[in-house]
Parts: structure tokens; C-alpha cells; sequence
């Protein structure tokens, strides 16, 4: 088990170390600046995403992510702001 967290503690130091380079520097100061958003879920959402100018509207950047909202009704049973399951699943889990 401590070999396990080793290599994972060694996987998030290598993780921090390329977010301060260039290249990703801006785009995940940007994502940090989120309640709840560190380092490493900033950097997977910046690497899951690629250039989010692909995206010709915000609807489709978070159904691509999978975190659009649902309400469903049937039988006089309502449910409201359900988030769906679809989507990309690594950024469905962050």
C-alpha cells in the first residue's frame, strides 16, 4: 500500500510540475479560480477539453463534459436539476 501512494504521490508532483509550465499555466489558473478546483482537477478538465473554442456555444461544452441538467416527470413524480450521466466520463467524475 505505501508503494501505492508513492506512485501516486509521484504521478501528482509530475502533474503540478507540467501545469506550471507555459502552455497550461493560463488555462488552469483560470479553472483554479473555481470553488473546489485544484490543481489536478483543473489540469483534467484543461486536458479532457483541449481548446474549448471548439465549442460554438456553452451548451455544448457542458454537454460534452456531461453536466447538463435533466428534469424528468412521470407519474406525478417530478425530479428537477438532475445531472445527467452522459459525457465525457473523466470529467464527469472531477
Amino acid at each position: 500500500m505505501e508503494h501505492l501512494e508513492q506512485r501516486v504521490n509521484e504521478y501528482d508532483s509530475n502533474i503540478r510540475r507540467v501545469a506550471e509550465q507555459e502552455d497550461y499555466q493560463k488555462s488552469r489558473e483560470s479553472t483554479c479560480c473555481y470553488r473546489g478546483l485544484d490543481v489536478l482537477s483543473a489540469m483534467t478538465l484543461v486536458c479532457e477539453l483541449g481548446d474549448i473554442r471548439r465549442f460554438d456555444h456553452p451548451k455544448r461544452l457542458v454537454a460534452y463534459a456531461g453536466c447538463q441538467l435533466w428534469k424528468r416527470s412521470s407519474g406525478g413524480h417530478e425530479r428537477k436539476f438532475h445531472i445527467s450521466k452522459t459525457g465525457n466520463r473523466f470529467i464527469e467524475r472531477q
